[in-house]
């Protein structure tokens, strides 16, 4: 089975097809996975196999402890001041989840309460947000949903956040009516 699976690989690398090594390792493990039920230790095996592989995207694309606040609030402003068309946007965030969000090969997702404020202090917006880390050096949001949204469109909330994190993110939204 495996050499069959091995013949697939360098058929798609034939065709022009690149391969990381952990998507290399994921399909041969799936697909192994799949042929055949894994005995009880297989099965240990390839969940150590599958966590130790979203801990490397992990680990490749979230900023390093003393860079992650700062690469998070300035491309939080970024961002704000580009969709609120205003340029001096205060930034006011708290994360719903300390630890990344890692699902398959994606870019670790983390989501976080933000309240923008202008340059009068004055609050212009609040909601809930979903960030990719990307290379250790950024955040790009990738959903914003505002507080009023938060609290009265549960199956748009819970198609963009965990349904762990939407209790605390109607928290959020109730706390700051």
């Amino acid at each position: 089975m495996y050499a069959q699976q091995k013949q697939e690989m360098q058929w798609l690398q034939r065709r022009g097809f690149s391969l990381s090594a952990a998507g290399i390792a994921c399909a041969f493990i799936c697909t192994s996975a799949v042929a055949q039920t894994p005995s009880p230790k297989n099965q240990v095996e390839l969940s150590t196999v599958l966590q130790k592989i979203q801990q490397s995207h992990v680990d490749a694309n979230v900023p390093v402890a003393e860079d992650f606040n700062t690469f998070m609030q300035r491309d939080l402003r970024k961002y704000f001041s580009r969709t609120l068309h205003k340029e001096n946007v205060s930034i006011h965030f708290e994360l719903l989840r300390d630890v990344a969000t890692q699902s398959g090969v994606a870019y670790p997702k983390y989501y976080a309460w933000v309240k923008v404020s202008d340059e009068r202090k004055q609050p212009i917006a609040q909601g809930v947000v979903r960030l990719a880390a990307i290379e250790k050096l950024r955040f790009e949001v990738t959903d914003f949903i505002d507080a009023k949204t938060v609290l009265n469109d549960e199956a748009k909330l819970s198609n963009v956040i965990p349904k762990a994190l939407c209790a605390a993110a109607k928290e959020k939204a109730a706390e700051n009516r």
